[in-house]
């Protein structure tokens, strides 16, 4: 019963001071100014405020870093993509296939085929 009412007092503490302001001081004491905040919280809660803090900010950081992953492998699979498109494109061409043939066989514009053969 004490940790829940230590945990209301903190809640309070981050309605009276913003809740945009003061969560962004909590995550963690990252910097002195966040240190210096936590250390404002009474005694009883102020081990409470800093494991949520911590919690939080390495959810975050976990969560950034699965993004930043994520993104990684949709960028480099779309590269790969690329680069295998050009690939046929050429070797088509060099052995024998027409722009239109080409054309027809990947779905991209004759400019764009010519751009890559680097064609006039």
């Amino acid at each position: 019963m004490a940790a829940f009412s230590e945990f209301l007092t903190l809640v309070n503490l981050i309605k009276k001071r913003g809740v945009n302001k003061n969560l962004k001081k909590i995550s963690a004491g990252v910097s002195e100014e966040k240190n210096t905040y936590i250390d404002e919280f009474p005694e009883p809660i102020k081990s409470v405020a800093m494991t949520i803090a911590e919690q939080l900010y390495r959810k975050g950081v976990k969560e950034g870093k699965e993004q930043g992953v994520q993104e990684g492998l949709k960028k480099g699979l779309k590269q790969g993509i690329e680069k295998a498109k050009f690939e046929i494109i050429v070797k088509l061409f060099e052995n024998g296939a027409s722009i239109g043939f080409i054309t027809n066989i990947t779905g991209l514009p004759e400019n764009k085929i010519k751009e890559i053969l680097n064609i006039q």
